[in-house]
């Protein structure tokens, strides 16, 4: 720890003279011992190790870091990358972190601070400017109130609380928080070697609206920036683009529906929803995009795995893949690493053409592509997913019904794209629980609309939602008993919500009786697939693992079966499903679960059971046929 302390105060200009000298040298050994600190530090977080005598130095040092911050611009990188490997550090044992400031000392603190706030110069060097904004973006959300503060209002604290007006204009400096929103205004016009700064802008501002009650005010009286943000949401679009440009735009896209979610729900908190009335005609690319499952080419992913292994026996394409030690930018880099696949692999470029090695080289690169596209299209799902939330949350004050339409299309291919082939099972399953939670908050939300032309459309969702349910759950014997359990539990309470806008009543009463004889087989298949099959699984896995059952998979049960009797015209259909009840003999399953309900008591010893098992035989009971 001393030697890299030693080196960096040998190695650190202190005047303008010797910063020149020391641009014209460049030294490697400070660069080298700024990188080796920041990495001891990443390693430390990853692993979750207490903190050492490393960070209590490096905090020592901190007016050190910041004079080499001010003094060499080629050193700005490493350092703000050093300081926000330190500040993360700094939050893994502490509520209380030490000051960054605090050790700089107040001169060499204003100084430091005065460059940090100096970003309104050209975007032209991308890793100089993602490493500051990555560490303004830290400093905003690691307990560094001072040093937040100045950031985001230009001013110490103490300074806005003076009373001079001469002290202020004279201590004042560049506030960020303002600095981002003006850079942001003009997202349309960014080239795409500018992206990735710009998602760290982004990043910066919506980590500022969710950790300073400050920032909200800020935002709400700046809306031309709001305005900005859902304009260039509305015109974007993937149609002949990279890539590599359709995953950084996707990241900007995610951070901007963050931004966006974030100021719908303050708006509504203050009984404001002109915000998301504003958003109906704006979101196009959520509609497009948001909700389709991630395009994954499993075929170059399987030729690249087959490759490894023919050129090395026993490696594994597992083996290429980044730690989480260090950060990675969507690209060519970005799930696997190359630099280290290119010294390996150079190795047999004797064995075997020069060809080859590149052709495998560019596998690799394609692949991270795919991987980065595939990452961003997942972040992009979760955060308008959230936004679509935010939205549905402003139903009951929506009069006019405007939200109902983009609600429905969201609705809609959430239960249309929920399943994909050629996605890895680990994917698959985060798409498929999360479409299909996003589409019960949605229903929940719309099913109060009372508009009979809006209750149509929601009727027509309801063969849709039972195709999916067909397609996700391949035997129905197993609805509880596999791994997937908790989605299929999921899946039952969706038809249960489909179920409802059938029974609401229709004015063209008699255009009824045809449209429940056309949903007949559907109907059918819910009571021998989920009210037969499903009670007769719960009742026998409740004897076998009762952990394994709560309460609430009966009264659901039970519930579909209420819902489906309350369906207009369900009297035409009660030859059938008595036949199929009576052929199920489910009614033997609800009474010897009655029988042993003071068997399978609760913790409480409430024999709830019993009482389930009750109230399905009486449901049951509502058909005339059944009573006897």
């Amino acid at each position: 720890v001393r030697f890299l302390v030693v080196i960096l105060t040998k190695t650190a200009p202190v005047s303008p003279v010797r910063s020149e000298l020391f641009h014209r040298m460049a030294s490697k050994e400070l660069i080298a011992a700024l990188e080796l600190c920041t990495t001891a530090l990443r390693v430390a977080i990853a692993l979750e190790l207490p903190t050492s005598s490393l960070e209590q130095q490096l905090f020592k040092s901190a007016g050190l870091l910041a004079r080499l911050f001010v003094c060499s611009s080629i050193l700005k990188p490493k350092v703000a990358s050093l300081m926000d490997a330190l500040l993360t550090a700094s939050l893994r044992h502490s509520a209380n972190p030490p000051s960054l400031l605090g050790h700089m000392g107040a001169e060499v603190a204003k100084n430091f601070l005065t460059t940090l706030t100096q970003v309104e110069h050209p975007l032209d060097d991308p890793s100089r400017d993602v490493a500051i904004w990555r560490l303004i973006t830290t400093v905003v959300g690691s307990r560094q109130q001072w040093f937040a503060l100045y950031l985001l209002t230009g001013r110490e604290p103490r300074e806005n609380r003076a009373n001079s007006k001469a002290e202020k204009k004279a201590c004042a400096g560049q506030p960020v928080f303002k600095h981002a929103l003006n850079r942001l205004l003009n997202l349309e016009n960014a080239s795409q070697d500018q992206y990735l700064v710009i998602i760290a802008m982004l990043k910066f501002v919506s980590f500022s609206y969710n950790h300073w009650p400050w920032a909200v005010n800020a935002l709400r009286e700046n809306p031309s920036f709001i305005t900005s943000m859902a304009n260039y949401f509305a015109q974007l679009r993937r149609e002949g683009k990279s890539v590599y440009c359709i995953a950084l735009e996707g990241a900007i896209a995610k951070e901007i529906a963050e931004i966006l979610t974030m100021h719908l729900h303050t708006s509504r908190q203050l009984g404001d929803i002109s915000a998301a009335l504003s958003l109906v005609t704006k979101l196009g690319y959520v509609k497009n995009y948001a909700f389709k499952p991630p395009e994954y080419r499993s075929s170059l992913h399987q030729l690249l795995k087959r490759n490894v292994a023919d050129v090395y026996h026993g490696l594994k394409l597992s083996d290429f893949h980044h730690t989480l030690v260090f950060p990675v930018e969507y690209g060519d880099n970005f799930c696997y690493d190359v630099p280290l696949a290119c010294r390996l692999f150079e190795t047999v470029r004797y064995q075997r053409n020069k060809k080859f090695n590149n052709n495998i080289m560019m596998e690799f690169r394609t692949a991270n592509l795919d991987l980065a596209s595939v990452e961003t299209q997942m972040q992009l799902h979760n955060k308008c997913k959230l936004l679509a939330i935010e939205l549905a949350q402003a139903m009951p004050k929506d009069k006019e019904n405007k939200l109902f339409d983009p609600l429905m299309d969201f609705l809609r291919d959430c239960i249309r794209d929920i399943s994909s082939e050629l996605l890895p099972q680990r994917i698959k399953a985060q798409v498929q629980e999360s479409f299909v939670d996003l589409s019960l908050t949605l229903y929940q939300k719309i099913l109060p609309i009372r508009d009979e032309g809006k209750m149509e459309e929601l009727r027509g969702l309801f063969p849709q939602v039972l195709d999916m349910i067909s397609t996700l759950v391949p035997d129905f014997e197993t609805l509880y008993t596999t791994d997937q359990a908790p989605l299929n539990r999921k899946l039952v309470r969706l038809v249960f919500l489909s179920l409802h806008p059938l029974t609401a009543a229709s004015q063209s009463s008699s255009n009824q009786k045809p449209k429940t004889l056309k949903i007949s087989s559907d109907i059918s298949q819910i009571t021998n697939n989920i009210i037969i099959k499903g009670f007769k699984s719960l009742a026998t896995l409740l004897h076998e693992s009762a952990d394994s059952v709560s309460p609430n998979d009966f009264a659901l049960i039970t519930a579909i079966l209420q819902t489906i009797l309350k369906i207009q015209h369900i009297d035409l259909l009660y030859p059938s499903l008595v036949l199929q009840l009576s052929n199920s003999e489910v009614a033997r399953y609800a009474s010897s679960l009655f029988s042993w309900s003071d068997k399978l008591l609760l913790d409480n010893n409430d024999p709830i059971y019993g009482e389930h098992a009750i109230l399905f035989l009486l449901e049951l009971s509502s058909l005339p046929a059944n009573a006897s």
